[in-house]
């Protein structure tokens, strides 16, 4: 490929890069980077790019004759920037549906406490605990056939404020299959699930699960349980595997 113009030199110092730390964007750091609310689908409006559209002249221009309205660079020299849509619901990412699945055959239906001890986990595999990189595959092969939260039953509890310790509220766990780009609950015998926690056509017990119900179970995940899942909070969160706020 040839190019055929020079982009203009920058005044930045050079520096060297000592630590790359992956993440995932999260919700208020989409919308903290972002440079517009994109909220109509138009692009136009009397002949020039319109505000808040998905063409906004504050993301960069494609026309040499006019200047992005961030930086004021022109076509050649702008960088490019990015807007946000604020969902109405959260929706899934294509990318993380594998790991979302995961990540809920780990945690409780209802209580969203990671249904092991953490007591349990350290007795498996010490080095790959200490591994963020295998702590969520070690995590899951502990979890995802345990079919009740916790280590006692919900009526062991002696009250209410109990429900912040563990070992869990003792209630029943799904099943979790993923059909397509969905997911679906599936819980097998009667008085296995609250009432509240199904649909009213579930008869059969089985619930489909979109992403605004996912998103809630994973928010109410604890930073505790977080780690254990290998994750730091302050560069990745389950919640943030879910859009809420999208780039654009």
């Amino acid at each position: 490929m040839v190019v055929t113009h020079q982009f203009s030199k920058s005044p930045a110092p050079i520096k060297k890069v000592r630590r790359v730390q992956f993440g995932v964007f999260s919700p208020d750091e989409i919308r903290s980077m972002s440079v517009a609310k994109i909220e109509y689908p138009e692009t136009y409006e009397n002949g020039i790019p319109k505000l808040g559209g998905l063409l906004d002249p504050r993301m960069g221009t494609i026309e040499r004759a006019t200047k992005c309205l961030t930086c004021s660079e022109n076509m050649t020299d702008c960088i490019g920037h990015f807007g946000h849509i604020e969902l109405a619901k959260p929706m899934f990412h294509i990318g993380f549906m594998a790991k979302i699945k995961k990540i809920l055959e780990c945690v409780c239906f209802h209580c969203s406490r990671v249904k092991v001890e953490p007591e349990h986990l350290r007795s498996l595999n010490p080095r790959s605990l200490r591994e963020a990189r295998n702590r969520l595959n070690l995590v899951w092969a502990a979890c995802k056939t345990k079919m009740t939260c916790g280590s006692g039953e919900e009526a062991d509890l002696p009250d209410a404020s109990m429900l912040g310790r563990r070992p869990g509220c003792g209630q029943r766990q799904p099943l979790y299959r993923t059909e397509g780009l969905r997911f679906t609950a599936s819980f097998s015998g009667k008085g296995s699930h609250n009432s509240d926690s199904m649909d009213a056509d579930s008869a059969e017990g089985k619930i489909v699960l979109n992403a605004e119900r996912i998103y809630h179970i994973f928010k109410k995940i604890s930073e505790e349980d977080c780690r254990m899942l290998g994750m730091d909070p302050e560069w990745v969160r389950p919640d943030w595997y879910l859009f809420t706020a999208f780039p654009v």
